[in-house]
């Protein structure tokens, strides 16, 4: 059984090798593996050299390219060119998985559905937040998100599976088949794409009466969507108040200069360590365990893997009100993205009461279990086994 996964990201082919710069590596793939006999992956492909890469080429996985593009322009000019690449490929495979929205699934959506082939989609974010006012900056932003809600309702509405990255948020939005169907045909299920073993977790008692406090964030530096700019106003607020406290950005992207001379323009830089990217979980999670609490005033989610390794890490949390983030904090710690006083306010309570501070870390790793690899995989492994199933 070969199954074509559509996926977003940009690969690199470097001496007969290929790359992505983010997330994906083979491992990753084989999640897939598990239940169908080859993965061919279709994306985007570079001739640049990202500073770090990760392999995804190796047994079982193969690759239908796509040419570069980014946004809106670059979807318009190679629209042809991969409907072409599609139409001419897309009947060599048993099952067809599209991860959305993304620019890929857009394209590529009508032209699965007319295949008569079985085919699923993982719907990792709302689009109707990826496409708000603060994380989309295009002129063209209200038809670029009609248009992309649309297409995530179609989808969902067509595909023979869909599984959500939320519980229950994703689903009111953008409901499927089979949450109304009792047909064989068509399933549904949620799970994060989240890989947690247990030696990942780790629970920290708070140390008591803590000189200077630590504040830590995720995210890349791409856009403004994951609220850099409002951590490093929080921690002025905080500093201006007297309190003694650090952040420590761990990610980067083509913003981290603007987002470093911000610092300096508050005049908090010396107390901001900019950790770049890091190269594997275990860096990360040793960024995370120097850290006293974990903020992410995002703007735009589906649900967030760098808020769950902070919870796994018995961080307690500050996140927004948006998508699947409702679905793993308490409404207290539910913050809006824009209200930086908000923010600043429920750190000082954090700093100033330690069995506070101890309980939401607590909370947070014990529901941070539900994550753990062992739960999700039985959960995507059923998903994608329903998928092949229609291949019969």
């Amino acid at each position: 059984m070969k199954l074509l996964l559509f996926l977003e990201h940009h690969f690199f082919n470097i001496d007969g090798e290929v790359y992505c710069d983010r997330i994906i590596n083979h491992d990753y793939l084989t999640r897939y593996l598990d239940s169908f006999d080859e993965v061919v992956v279709c994306g985007r492909f570079s001739n640049n050299v990202p500073k770090k890469k990760m392999k995804v080429s190796g047994d079982g996985v193969s690759f239908l390219p796509l040419p570069d593009f980014q946004g809106s322009s670059g979807i318009i000019k190679n629209y042809r060119t991969i409907r072409n690449i599609l139409k001419k490929n897309i009947h060599k495979y048993d099952a067809i998985l599209l991860r959305a929205p993304s620019p890929i699934s857009f394209v590529a959506h009508d032209i699965v559905k007319s295949s008569h082939i079985p085919y699923a989609a993982e719907i990792v974010v709302n689009p109707k937040t990826m496409f708000c006012k603060d994380s989309c900056s295009s002129k063209l932003r209200p038809l670029i998100s009609w248009l992309f809600v649309r297409h995530t309702k179609s989808l969902c509405k067509n595909a023979n599976g869909v599984s959500y990255v939320t519980e229950k948020v994703l689903q009111t939005e953008f409901p499927c088949k089979a949450l109304k169907l009792k047909d064989p045909s068509y399933f549904t299920d949620h799970y994060s794409s989240i890989d947690l073993h247990d030696y990942q977790f780790s629970y920290k008692v708070p140390q008591k009466n803590k000189k200077d406090f630590s504040i830590v964030h995720t995210g890349y530096m791409d856009s403004y969507s994951k609220g850099h700019k409002q951590v490093i106003d929080v921690a002025s607020i905080l500093v201006e108040s007297g309190y003694d406290v650090n952040v420590i950005f761990i990610g980067t992207g083509n913003l981290e200069g603007e987002f470093k001379e911000y610092a300096k323009s508050k005049k908090i830089f010396e107390k901001i360590t900019f950790c770049g990217s890091l190269n594997g979980y275990s860096e990360v999670q040793k960024q995370l365990l120097r850290a006293d609490c974990f903020l992410f005033p995002t703007c735009s989610e589906g649900l967030p893997r760098s808020l769950i390794e902070a919870m796994a890490n018995s961080l307690p949390c500050i996140s927004s009100p948006i998508d699947g983030i409702t679905e793993l904090l308490e409404r207290k710690y539910l913050i809006d993205y824009k209200d930086t006083q908000e923010m600043a306010k429920s750190i000082k309570m954090l700093i100033d009461d330690f069995n506070i501070r101890t309980e939401a870390g607590l909370r947070n790793y014990n529901k941070a279990q539900e994550y753990r690899y062992d739960v999700i995989r039985e959960r995507r492994k059923k998903f994608y086994n329903q998928l092949r199933n229609l291949c019969k």
